[in-house]
């Protein structure tokens, strides 16, 4: 069976300073208060912005295999959702938060990868976890 490291890299992040934990329900807490403008749209976001904005640029076989429910738009229609999927968040209060939440995290694993990158390299190499919390 192979370890999944995901759980070492997500305490190295909660580890990266105080009040983490009250900092993301903080950020829920913003974000229950502002409603998403267009839910259509603001599902979307759930998956992550980056995640999506990657996977809408892929070929056509690679993208239906990745997002298999948009697995019928062509690079062109693709596209478009992309522009109105920017143009969502600009004008979404909510979504633009949520966007800014996922952006700051994704920066702060960054930074704790590279941080932690000879011991998360060498778990990976024994298979094995070296984070317990």
């Amino acid at each position: 069976m192979e370890y999944d490291i995901t759980d070492t890299i997500a305490n190295f992040v909660r580890g990266t300073g105080p009040g983490f934990d009250e900092q993301m329900k903080e950020q829920a807490r913003r974000l229950g208060l502002v409603s998403c403008t267009n839910p259509a749209y603001g599902r979307w976001v759930d998956i992550g912005i980056e995640f999506l904005f990657s996977a809408l640029e892929l070929d056509d076989r690679d993208f239906g295999v990745r997002l298999p429910a948009l697995a019928d738009l062509n690079k062109s229609d693709r596209r478009q959702f992309r522009e109105r999927m920017q143009e969502h968040i600009e004008s979404c209060g909510h979504c633009a938060l949520k966007h800014e939440y996922e952006s700051n995290l994704n920066a702060r694993i960054e930074e704790t990868f590279q941080e932690h990158r000879s011991s998360l390299l060498r778990e990976l190499r024994q298979d094995r976890p070296i984070c317990e919390n």
